[in-house]
């Protein structure tokens, strides 16, 4: 009887270490995807931005309507915009609020936020340059995370079992 318990907890803590590591896998397979729907809708952004020419906000609340994997980033800057804060403010606040399932690096959120600083303060042209250059450093880090991926999900796997027949050993 005590055996089986032993080998039921032995069971128990491998499946929880390796649910645990999956946490990073799913971060580091989510993260070029991710990076890839935030380059397209920056690209209809801009095309907003061109072709209707409405207002930082009005863009911003015809985004939020859209059906992007990423709309809830638009509906959470929104929501700020909405309630008096400027587009910087908001954006910054979306994404902290988002962060977690965005699955964004710290040098993604850095940029996203250089450009909600930038946004808004000059004419269209500077805007739209701003824009191409942040979707330029976004497709960089976009290719910069599928190496990443290619490296990290095979470690944090193996990581998790290793992990967790590590602690039944030590236990056991």
């Amino acid at each position: 009887m005590i055996l089986f318990l032993k080998v039921i907890m032995a069971v128990a803590i491998v499946y929880t270490v390796i649910r645990l590591c999956r946490i990073k896998v799913v971060f580091y397979k989510n993260r070029p995807k991710t990076l890839r729907q935030i380059v397209y809708s920056l690209q209809n952004f801009s095309n907003q931005m061109v072709f209707s020419n409405e207002l930082l906000p009005d863009i911003v609340h015809n985004m939020s309507k859209e059906n992007y994997p990423i709309s809830a980033l638009w509906q959470q800057v929104n929501s700020e915009l909405q309630s008096g804060n400027t587009f910087e403010s908001s954006l910054e606040k979306a994404l902290q609020k988002l962060q977690g399932q965005l699955s964004l690096a710290d040098d993604d959120l850095s940029c996203l936020k250089v450009l909600s600083t930038q946004l808004g303060q000059s004419d269209l042209e500077n805007q739209l340059k701003i824009i191409k250059i942040t979707m330029d450093k976004i497709l960089l880090l976009e290719k910069q995370s599928e190496q990443e991926k290619k490296q990290q999900v095979k470690l944090w796997n193996m990581l998790g079992v290793l992990g967790g027949l590590t602690i039944v050993i030590l236990l056991w």
